[in-house]
């Protein structure tokens, strides 16, 4: 009798937690179904999403976040938060800032801002239309952002290309225009900064 008894609990025991499990599996299941895409957010939930996404160091959501703002700005293009996010977006994915990868594999680490050069361009349109609507933009995007547009302006083919490059005599027009807004950043700086960004980007300044 008390076999049986305690064979009875044990199978209850199992069911109920079969039954437990399946409903957590459910409820996750129903939530992540609700989940909005990040591509279907309002501006405002989108700018939000986009914030979480950068604090987040998840390389999927930051990707996600900076596909939906790019679409986003296809019908809001004058929005300067939503250049400004974009382009702060795009230096995460640059990988400029992956200093985990910097201190323990540099030869990686440039490679990875080499393969990922198209990102840093487009931050630079991103940060240049985020300033001319008037964001705040930091000394930092000014000078991460000029050098996204000088790359874009010039023939160089990564960084390294831009160690050469006169900043005393750019051509005139987009060149000119991306000086312009380095110098911006780095006038921005103390003397210390200064120098360890231009030191750090190999800037000729």
């Amino acid at each position: 009798m008390l076999y049986k008894a305690g064979k009875f609990f044990v199978i209850t025991g199992l069911i109920i937690l079969m039954l437990t499990g399946c409903q957590d599996m459910f409820t996750t299941s129903l939530f992540s179904a609700l989940k909005p895409k990040a591509s279907d957010l309002n501006t405002t939930d989108l700018l939000s999403f986009s914030t979480s996404a950068l604090y987040s160091g998840d390389a999927v959501l930051v990707k996600e976040a900076y596909d939906a703002v790019e679409k986003k700005l296809e019908s809001d293009p004058n929005n300067a938060d939503l250049n400004y996010v974009g382009g702060e977006l795009a230096i995460k994915l640059s990988g400029v800032f992956d200093m985990t990868l910097a201190t323990t594999n540099p030869e990686a680490y440039l490679q990875n801002i080499v393969n990922n050069l198209d990102y840093l361009k487009e931050a630079g349109s991103y940060f240049e239309a985020a300033a001319e609507y008037e964001a705040a933009l930091t000394p930092q995007d000014y000078v991460l952002g000029g050098v996204g547009l000088l790359l874009a302006a010039t023939s160089a083919s990564d960084l390294n290309g831009l160690s050469s490059f006169d900043f005393n005599n750019p051509a005139p027009g987009a060149q000119e225009e991306a000086v312009d807004f380095i110098m911006t950043g780095i006038d921005s700086m103390g003397e210390a900064d200064a120098a360890y960004w231009s030191d750090f980007l190999g800037l000729n300044i």
